[in-house]
């Protein structure tokens, strides 16, 4: 595994917190990098058809880099609420909360101080494995409870990036958790757009957006339409077709609802192939939803590669205002747990 990455690089206080770069191997030569702060994925290096191996992950070679442009949350673990909620602000049990707004009226990520910005405590004991804590008093961002929550990647021997989270409060809350890593399977050094990557997505339906991009309550069918990834297909091949719900996301930047068996909890949620490299990644998690969105990066953000595309596992954006989505909430005392899975290889 390379390791390119020079760990002085990550290693600053960041609110008297200590910042550190951690490696994670398998034996087959598969490595990730991971930092402690926001419990971000910083690189995957997978091998391509050839034994090739190329970083597959959009990031900064320093944590200076990460703190200048934290606002697109690069590799970060995201809570307490991924993705968006109308008008930062919900009510439990009759009471309102109203939270930081950072993206208009409304809340995206947690907030300015969310998860994605936060020194993670840090447990390392295998090479393998890294274990990382977090504790969210109450009140921060406007949401209620004390909460803490661990966060585990493990790469294993059969090439699986797995990351568990789990939560507990001590007061009844709202949380949903992901992790917003920046995927382009052709590599750092391929300079190929990551549009050419041919998705499947495991959902008979999507949630449209608003134009502020909150889920309107509805859930639409994808059949005959750019949402429809139930047959593998590059997510260039109708991406700029004249759709409304494209227009209002500027490309993909919605929730897909994943088909799941009520006997079934983790499933395959989305499988991602580019088939210059061979390289192939399927997506296996616990929640109901999983977020696609694609991006062109702005030159001035100065990544190592040019777009991307992220499949965030997470519960539904906006489900507080919508009674009728999974719940969000979480009681006091109860064990919060969510499972997902990036499961690499390679087709001849």
């Amino acid at each position: 595994m390379p390791k390119n990455l020079s760990v002085p690089a990550f290693q600053t206080n960041v609110r008297d917190k200590k910042t550190n770069l951690f490696y994670l191997e398998n034996k087959h030569g598969v490595g990730a990098a991971i930092t402690n702060y926001g419990a971000r994925v910083v690189a995957i290096w997978m091998p391509d058809r050839n034994g090739n191996l190329d970083n597959i992950v959009a990031g900064y070679d320093s944590i200076s880099d990460y703190l200048q442009h934290d606002e697109i949350c690069l590799g970060a673990t995201i809570g307490r609420y991924a993705n968006r909620i109308k008008g930062a602000s919900f009510s439990l049990a009759g009471k309102q909360y109203n939270l930081t707004a950072n993206e208009g009226v409304n809340q995206l990520h947690g907030g300015f101080l969310g998860f994605h910005n936060q020194v993670w405590d840090a447990e390392q004991h295998k090479k393998d494995e890294l274990r990382l804590t977090l504790f969210s008093q109450n009140g921060d961002e406007g949401y209620p409870g004390n909460i803490k929550i661990e966060v585990t990647y493990l790469l294993l021997d059969d090439d699986q990036l797995r990351i568990k989270y789990k939560g507990q409060s001590d007061a009844d809350t709202i949380l949903n958790v992901t992790n917003h890593t920046y995927f382009n399977l052709a590599g750092e050094s391929s300079n190929r757009r990551a549009r050419s990557t041919q998705l499947m997505i495991n959902a008979d339906y999507y949630l449209p957006i608003d134009k502020e991009l909150i889920p309107t309550g509805d859930l639409e069918q994808v059949q005959d339409t750019p949402f429809d990834f139930k047959n593998k297909r590059t997510i260039e091949q109708q991406v700029e077709e004249n759709h409304p719900q494209l227009k209002r996301g500027n490309g993909y930047d919605h929730n897909f609802v994943l088909n799941k068996r009520t006997d079934e909890e983790y499933t395959l949620a989305a499988t991602a192939y580019d088939a210059k490299s061979g390289r192939k990644m399927e997506v296996k998690t616990t929640e109901p939803g999983m977020q696609l969105y694609e991006c062109e990066f702005d030159e001035q953000l100065d990544l190592n590669m040019g777009s991307a595309f992220c499949l965030e596992t997470q519960h539904y954006p906006d489900s507080p205002h919508n009674a009728h989505f999974p719940s969000t909430m979480l009681k006091a005392g109860e064990q919060f747990y969510s499972k997902t899975a990036y499961i690499f290889s390679v087709e001849e």
